[in-house]
C-alpha cells in the first residue's frame, strides 16, 4: 500500500484481501478507516524502532498490512484481521 492509503477513510470503503493457502482462500473484508490507522501506525513504529544494526529506518511512500507484526502495534494486535475474516455483512448492511 502507498502512504496516501493513511488518509482513505471512507465509510463506503472497504479493502478486501486475499490469502491464498493452496486450494483453500480466505477474504479478509476491512474498513478502509481501520486499514488507514493500522498501516499509520504501523509505519511510525517502524519509523521510531532502530534498524538491526542500531541505524535509523529511512522513510517512505510504502505502507505494509498484516495481520501480525514483527513489532508490537498498539492498533494491531496479533490476530486483529480474525474479525473480518469472511465479515461480508460489512458491505451488504
Amino acid at each position: 500500500m502507498g502512504e496516501k492509503h493513511e488518509e482513505v477513510k471512507d465509510k463506503d470503503l472497504f479493502y478486501c484481501f486475499v490469502a491464498l493457502d493452496g486450494a483453500d482462500t480466505s477474504v479478509y473484508v476491512v474498513p478502509s478507516a481501520k486499514v488507514a490507522k493500522i498501516i499509520k501506525d504501523s509505519h511510525d513504529t517502524w519509523l521510531r524502532t532502530p534498524g538491526a544494526k542500531g541505524q535509523k529506518h529511512n522513510d517512505s511512500k510504502m505502507r505494509f498490512i498484516k495481520s501480525e507484526y514483527r513489532l508490537k502495534i498498539k492498533s494491531a494486535p496479533d490476530g486483529w484481521m480474525d474479525e473480518y475474516l469472511e465479515a461480508w455483512e460489512l458491505i451488504t448492511s
